[in-house]
């Protein structure tokens, strides 16, 4: 592996790991104090990220409340508890997709639900 593979490939390792920080603290605003600065601050944070992602041509996907498909970029944690027939929905990714230009660099990884429920 070259050194730029190298580099972008702990990007991708690191942008998994920020993506599930935000997440949680998102989770979590409402317990904390002053939580409409600190969702700002964390939106802020967000955004430069994507921005530093998109310099280096990677993007992060979520398909969370999207209606499920096979075709979408992600591995299902739970789809042994659903038929194949049934109206799915993303409820939750457990990690997002990263993708480099058209290429899927890391497979996301979601939890489905029934639509409706």
């Amino acid at each position: 592996m070259t050194n730029a593979e190298n580099l972008k490939s702990s990007l991708c390792k690191a942008a998994i790991e920020y993506w599930r920080v935000i997440r949680s603290y998102e989770r979590n605003l409402s317990n904390l104090p002053n939580s409409s600065s600190a969702a700002a601050t964390i939106r802020n944070s967000e955004k430069k990220f994507f921005s530093i992602l998109a310099d280096a041509g990677i993007k992060l996907i979520s398909c969370a409340g999207q209606e499920y498909s096979p075709n979408l970029p992600l591995t299902v944690v739970n789809g042994d508890e659903f038929n194949s027939n049934e109206d799915l929905l993303v409820a939750q990714m457990i990690e997002p997709t990263l993708m480099d230009g058209n290429k899927i660099i890391s497979m996301g990884k979601a939890i489905l639900t029934k639509k409706g429920k």
